[in-house]
């Protein structure tokens, strides 16, 4: 579990770290190969079967990759185009969203959902 963490954070932030670079600018190679390296570390100690990672910006994807095996009964492995049920998963995203827009202006953290909800107002 600590690596999955782990995992998603470095994800996030190199989403983050990117998230202002300009479409005239490369992205630095050097921070995807980390990618690679930690997902092949966690596969290597079995805290992931596999993974399949896509970084993009405003327009190209940048690094698109599979890994690991899908299926241990038949060795089947990932694929770029797998699909994946992420769950829990959709705060992290979702708080990040959140984050930003709040870093814009448009939500303050402390207003009531019924705010951008109306359906919301009677709740408590």
């Amino acid at each position: 579990m600590k690596n999955i963490k782990k995992i998603l954070a470095v994800l996030i932030f190199f989403q983050i770290g990117c998230s202002n670079v300009k479409n005239d600018v490369a992205f630095d190679k050097q921070r995807l190969t980390l990618i690679d390296e930690l997902i092949n570390e966690s596969i290597d100690n079995k805290t992931i079967p596999g993974a399949v990672v896509l970084v993009a910006d405003n327009e190209n994807i940048v690094f698109h990759k599979a890994y690991g095996i899908k299926n241990p009964l038949t060795n089947e492995e990932f694929k770029v185009d797998d699909i994946f049920r992420i769950a829990s998963m959709t705060k992290a995203i979702t708080s990040l969203g959140v984050i930003k827009l709040w870093e814009k202006g448009k939500i303050g953290l402390d207003d009531p959902i019924s705010r951008y909800i109306p359906e919301f107002k009677d709740a408590r």
